[in-house]
């Protein structure tokens, strides 16, 4: 096992050990009723997404916004779809023969469908995430300063089968915050934090 896979199997289990802790804690709590079969809710989030590198690039760090709007179906179900943009950018720097070249990697834009399979404690959630991820990745490769100025930029389209768990408290009459781990594929992950609030 090499120390990426270490690493990326750490996360998740922290992860997954912040959320069984959570739900824990929240569950003997007094708080507002989750969200009954047929409501509306919309919201937002910030997520942390990394992708594991190799031998010659570390690890990417990339921080998006998403908004979301979804419907409760009924206790078990929900489907929800999100649109995020990128707000943080990741940025490293290469040797190249001699040459230090500036690597930026940067979301665009990302959408996402997705059902939620729900377990409500009330006033906790537990659920777990099934769906596609879409997502406008655009990097940009630039020499720094002293040498000739050069710069390559391409965007791509990257597509993801997409699944992971959360949990949110209902803290006040149809108001949530959660948090959230995803993973987009062997490589890439996130962390999330969030609200919704119900209509």
């Amino acid at each position: 096992m090499n120390n990426k896979t270490v690493s990326t199997t750490t996360r998740a289990g922290w992860t997954l050990a912040t959320f069984a802790l959570a739900a824990a804690l929240l569950a003997g709590s007094n708080a507002a009723h989750a969200l009954p079969p047929g409501s509306v809710y919309g919201g937002l989030q910030a997520a942390s997404i990394s992708s594991d590198g190799d031998a010659e690039i570390n690890d990417i760090k990339l921080g998006v916004l998403l908004s979301r709007v979804g419907i409760v179906v009924n206790d078990m179900l929900r489907l929800e779809g999100r649109f995020g943009v990128g707000v943080d950018d990741d940025t490293q720097v290469l040797i190249e023969d001699g040459v230090p070249i500036q690597l930026t990697t940067s979301i665009q834009s990302i959408f996402g469908a997705y059902a939620l399979f729900t377990l409500p404690i009330d006033p906790v959630m537990l659920y777990a995430v099934a769906g596609y991820t879409t997502a406008q990745v655009e990097v940009t490769l630039e020499t720094a300063r002293p040498f000739p100025p050069f710069r390559l930029r391409e965007r791509a389209r990257e597509n993801y089968s997409t699944f992971g768990v959360g949990i949110d408290y209902a803290f006040a009459d149809r108001v949530s915050i959660g948090v959230e781990y995803l993973r987009y594929s062997s490589l890439d992950d996130a962390i999330s934090l969030g609200f919704t609030v119900g209509f």
